[in-house]
Formats: structure tokens, C-alpha cells, sequence
């Protein structure tokens, strides 16, 4: 069945999901991918734009819409078109935006399909014409608490990570078993343009503050089960504690010396009587 865009690129359908032979001859079997596509951010910046068409609209009311755009790399080996293998990268181009009433209910229009179109996925392929390069995009809808939530962390610096899980019907894969900690390809037919999903894990983590120093932790095992008898604290005692518990046994000791040379006397005088 060639219902592509590209006349050499001929897709066989099949119960799973398609089959394609490719240019060395080798029939490939790909099907919808049952995992997450997990992207790890390289970097994130501001930014700021409003434009209107409406000349009659006040220029001086017109309000800037926050958005976040960046880089990020997937946590696979990487994504291309089947059949274009120019295409292959593991760079996206990420944005984040906002979602309002009316951009929500577009998203959820095909959740009864399956599909929530939360996020966007495209490729956009090299135009020397208009100047644009080749490269994969991802938009991300976010609602206003967890847009508010990662703009304030970019603000002021606090965010380290930032992962984000995606995941949709339309995202195919070869290795469709292979475990999650498995490196695998991810493949978009070659006639979809745009690709829907939604958003299934968003984990932002700040920067890490150091409390106290950590100690090396050492175990006890018994002989027989191997099981931990003892460890050691991963933290240090506060250094006014260890000064008090310091002075508790030199007063003990001081205590004890004194009781000691009584004694010692006491007998001295005994002797010389």
C-alpha cells in the first residue's frame, strides 16, 4: 500500500502495524510503540512575543505571552521518518506553552481515539529558500499551574533537570518488547506531519543544597543471611553536640582521678603510722 508522500517509500499494512522493505532489501516490521518516549532538556530560555491583526485593537493593551523554548535530546538512540534516513536524530526542539479553555478542548477532541493532543511532534525538513534548517520540534501544552511552576524555577535559576515522557499511538518502533532500559529507534510514517500525544511524566528537580558533609557507610553482615547488622550515619553530628559529649567524659575522667588520688592517700598515711 503506497499511501505516502514519497513514491518509493511503499508501507504494507498489516494486523500489528506495517511492514516496509528498505533499500537493501530487508523486510522491517514496525509496530505502535508501547513505552515512553522519555527527553531530557539541555537548556531552556524565556520568551516573551504578542502579535495582532486586528488593527483596531489598542497596541499599548496588547499583553506578551511567556512561553519556554529549548533543546533536548531523547533518551534513546534516536527518531526519524521511515524511509528518510536523513532524518535521523536524537536532537527535538522543545517549547512549552500555555493552555487555555479553547486550546484544551482541541486537545481532548480525539481522546475518545485515543489521541490527546497535548503535544506536537514534527520534522521539519532543510529549506535553503526561507532559511530553515532541518530538525525535529516537540510543543508541549502545560496547564497554568505547572507552566507557572517551571517559568518561576527558570527565573531564578533553581531548576537542574528537566524530563519529560511522551507518549502516542502514532509513534512506531521496531523492538516494540524490548525493556525500558533497552536503547531503541523511534520511527513516524512518512505521510503523518504532525504527530499527537500527550504528556505522561514531567519531572523538573532543582538544584541540590548541601546540608552536611557525607560520611562513607560501612555495613556489618552476618555469616549466614548476609543481612546488614549495623551502618554508620551518612551525616556528621553537629559540632557543638560532639563538643558536650567531649566535655561529659573529661568530666567523668577528672571525676574519677580525683576519687583515685583519695584513695592513694588514704593509704600513704595508713602505711606510715
Amino acid at each position: 500500500m503506497n499511501d505516502n508522500n514519497n513514491p518509493d517509500i511503499v508501507l504494507e499494512e498489516t494486523k500489528d502495524g506495517f511492514e516496509w522493505i528498505d533499500l537493501e532489501g530487508k523486510r522491517r516490521k514496525f509496530s505502535p510503540a508501547i513505552r515512553t518516549m522519555r527527553l531530557k532538556l539541555i537548556d531552556l530560555q524565556l520568551s516573551s512575543a504578542a502579535s495582532y491583526f486586528d488593527e483596531k485593537e489598542d497596541p499599548f493593551e496588547r499583553t506578551l505571552v511567556t512561553t519556554l523554548r529549548g533543546n533536548a535530546s531523547i533518551d534513546d538512540t534516536a527518531i526519524e521518518i521511515v524511509g528518510d534516513p536523513d532524518s535521523r536524530s536524537n536532537a527535538i526542539s522543545v517549547s512549552f506553552v500555555v493552555t487555555n479553555e479553547e486550546r484544551r478542548e482541541w486537545a481532548m477532541r480525539d481522546s475518545q481515539e485515543g489521541i490527546i493532543r497535548q503535544t506536537v511532534l514534527g520534522y521539519n525538513k532543510y529549506d535553503w529558500e526561507i532559511g530553515l534548517d532541518s530538525e525535529w520540534f516537540l510543543q508541549i501544552s502545560l496547564s497554568v499551574e505547572q507552566m507557572n511552576d517551571l517559568v518561576s524555577s527558570v527565573r531564578d535559576c533553581s531548576v537542574s533537570t528537566v524530563t519529560v515522557g511522551v507518549e502516542s499511538p502514532k509513534l512506531y518502533v521496531e523492538e516494540w518488547y524490548a525493556p525500558p532500559a533497552a536503547r531503541i529507534n523511534w520511527f513516524i510514517r512518512p505521510e503523518q506531519g504532525l504527530v499527537h500525544g500527550q504528556v505522561v511524566s514531567l519531572d523538573i528537580r532543582r538544584t541540590p543544597i548541601k546540608l552536611a558533609p557525607a560520611e562513607e557507610i560501612t555495613t556489618y553482615c552476618d555469616d549466614e543471611g548476609g543481612k546488614p547488622t549495623h551502618s554508620l550515619s551518612l551525616t556528621s553530628p553537629d559540632i557543638s553536640v560532639s563538643i558536650d559529649r567531649l566535655s561529659e567524659k573529661v568530666g567523668k575522667l577528672t571525676k574519677y582521678v580525683g576519687w583515685l588520688a583519695i584513695f592513694v592517700l588514704g593509704i600513704a598515711v595508713s602505711l606510715l603510722r
